[in-house]
């Protein structure tokens, strides 16, 4: 062999060792990675988000960068195939790539996504926005290939930085934010809920710019849980945002701190409402003329809009942050939170009532407007009107929920009001108590053998009437029959409702009331002389034990008291031989007592239950289930009856 062909020869070989090598390589990380992460079917092994800032004459010109590697861990990655980004007029999209990385002997084979299909994103409960969905699916996925995604945005309004969460919903190997700015761009950012993540920081310098680069290793997958809050509440994650730049030695404020914010709040409101509106002021003349005093033409103001303005959301563009006239209002009968902002704002100026136009955020976003000064801090416009020392929140895109009540979805968070065109002021709407949130169920029953026929009589307040309202309002009889029986249903599935009547359906301000007869077959226990019943009819807060590795809080749509009483007739010839004992726990954030009496011909239970959180943290779950175990125990008690 010549020297030539020798050195080929060991070339090839060497050549072919590598290759080898790199196959045993590959398919040692695989297993590595499918003992790490057992169970899953795709990983992802690094997603970046790259900022970059430039200041072009006096403009700021920005990028956002997103790249998102993920690998499959077993053939059942062929269910993540599918895949989704959106865009949107302020965020256009001007690159995008994806593609699968096959395995094959030593490499990798790249197949390209081939087709990209585009159509409008409808958010639930939004009629009208502008945001575009980009679906595709990724080719030939299975067990050892990857997934790369790249795809760059050209954000038109700097102040719209999006977060980056480090988390997923599949295991993350390494999350990376980084931002680009030059020496006169000021920037900022804010961490939330990452303490449980080592994230390194780094600082460069290169060609007269900045960036700053953070990066996490091996983070945990985000699970599902029912009842949970949105991911912002528990998922770690944060917003890099500009505060200020410079030019010709002016410093330019964005968005440093709430000033900022509420200053440019102020361009998309700053002409409205400067017309006439003389239908209008006719109809608010009519609806207010026998108001008894201001508060009075607020509620009478508000009612009108909940019951005449219809809420279709508009997000499209300046549509998501502009409210119309309110001229237009009245005249369309519809709007989104924004326009039913300013028709309310508007009428109570007509009546010659002070309103404020005021933004918050609802309870789907954690953030209060002193630790998020950007727009990411609310997403919802209400009317807000002061007397004294109350402050009412008037939200009428709920519907008809009692005057003095905020919409429920606001409850905790914090409300801008614009005071003036200089002025504005940050308050926090209160969590509304549970005693004013009650419902109160009371059956006088009696036995007809093992049947129990009766009546009940059913009292909803605050939030609990709203709710009740939204189930049977505009419903036939028949479908309200059968809302009424699922509802109430009491004992077993043989319960049946014989009548009911409502009461103060329409009239807000006052309990809502529904009465009705029923009967249960075969629910006592009858054996010989002895008669068996327990008067726990209703068996609420029953669930799962939660699970100890749950580390997600538990949303609850409003604090509240469920009363249940209950006065069973002794039948003639019969004594009480067995009543239980009272039953109770205290907690602060929840508690129940159920405590029995034995009246002069008759047994009354009286079973009450406090919840008192709207979120609860994980540290309560284990006080909860103990709650809940010694309830299950308590309902398991009967009352006892024999012959005289």
């Amino acid at each position: 062999m010549t020297k030539g062909k020798k050195y080929l020869h060991n070339t090839f070989l060497l050549v072919a060792i590598l290759q080898g090598f790199g196959i045993v390589a590959k398919a040692q990380k695989l297993d590595e990675f499918k003992k790490q992460y057992p169970g899953e079917s795709r990983i992802l092994l690094n997603q970046k988000y790259n900022l970059n800032i430039d200041l072009v004459q006096d403009s700021l010109v920005v990028q956002l960068q997103k790249t998102e590697e993920g690998l499959c861990l077993d053939n059942n990655a062929i269910l993540h195939s599918g895949e989704s980004v959106t865009y949107s007029g302020f965020t256009p999209i001007y690159a995008l790539s994806a593609k699968t990385m096959l395995p094959v002997k030593s490499k990798f084979k790249a197949l390209p996504v081939a087709q990209f299909d585009t159509s409008d994103y409808r958010e639930p409960g939004i009629f009208d926005n502008d945001v575009k969905k980009i679906t595709f699916k990724y080719p030939k996925l299975g067990e050892g290939a990857k997934t790369i995604l790249d795809y760059t945005y050209q954000v038109l309004e700097p102040k719209f930085l999006t977060p980056f969460y480090f988390q997923d919903f599949v295991p993350v190997q390494a999350s990376e934010v980084s931002v680009t700015f030059p020496s006169n761009v000021e920037v900022g950012y804010k961490f939330f809920n990452s303490d449980g993540l080592d994230i390194k920081f780094t600082q460069e310098q290169k060609k007269g710019k900045t960036t700053y680069r953070w990066k996490a290793l091996n983070i945990p997958k985000l699970q599902f849980e029912d009842g949970a809050p949105e991911p912002a509440y528990f998922a770690a994650h944060m917003f890099v945002y500009i505060k200020s730049y410079t030019v010709n030695d002016k410093k330019v404020n964005v968005l440093s701190n709430t000033a900022d914010l509420f200053n440019w709040y102020l361009s998309f409101v700053d002409r409205l409402n400067k017309d006439d509106a003389p239908q209008l002021k006719l109809m608010v003349d009519s609806i207010t003329h026998n108001s008894k005093n201001e508060l009075d033409k607020v509620k009478h103001i508000l009612f009108w809009v909940q019951d005449h303005i219809k809420y279709i959301a508009f997000e499209a563009g300046r549509e998501g942050f502009e409210p119309r006239n309110a001229s237009l209002v009245y005249t369309r009968r519809f709007g989104d939170c924004k326009d039913m902002a300013s028709i309310i704002t508007r009428m109570l100026e007509l009546a010659g009532v002070k309103g404020y136009i005021t933004w918050i955020g609802t309870r789907h976003i954690p953030y209060s407007y002193e630790e998020l000064p950007l727009p990411a801090a609310d997403n919802h416009m209400i009317a807000t009107y002061k007397s004294g020392d109350k402050t009412y929140f008037l939200d009428a895109t709920t519907g008809p929920h009692p005057f003095g009540f905020p919409s429920h979805m606001i409850q905790g968070k914090e409300a801008m009001l614009k005071v003036s065109d200089t002025q504005f002021e940050i308050i926090k709407v209160p969590e509304v108590e549970a005693e004013r949130n009650l419902q109160a169920d009371t059956l006088f029953i009696k036995l007809d053998g093992k049947k129990i026929v009766g009546r009940g009589i059913s009292y909803f307040r605050g939030y609990s009437r709203f709710e009740m309202y939204n189930l049977i309002s505009q419903k036939d009889k028949t479908k309200q029959t059968t809302i009424l029986k699922n509802y109430f249903q009491k004992g077993n599935n043989k319960f049946l409702i014989d009548n009911f009547t409502i009461s103060n359906l329409d009239d807000r301000d006052k309990d809502l009331i529904i009465s009705y007869t029923f009967n249960l077959a075969d629910y006592a226990q009858v054996l010989g002389d002895e008669i068996f019943i327990n008067l726990n009819m209703e068996k609420v807060n029953v669930d799962d034990p939660i699970k100890d590795t749950r580390k997600i809080p538990i949303e609850n749509n409003f604090k509240r008291i469920l009363l249940n009483h209950v006065v069973l007739e002794i039948p003639k010839g019969f004594k009480v031989s067995y009543l239980p004992e009272k039953s109770s726990y205290e907690n602060s954030l929840f508690n129940f007592t159920i405590d029995y009496n034995a009246l002069p011909e008759k047994i009354s239970v009286t079973h009450k239950l406090t919840i008192n959180y709207l979120m609860l943290q994980p540290q309560y779950f284990a006080q909860l289930n103990e709650m809940n175990e010694k309830l299950k125990e308590a309902y398991k008690e009967s009352v006892n009856l024999s012959e005289n």
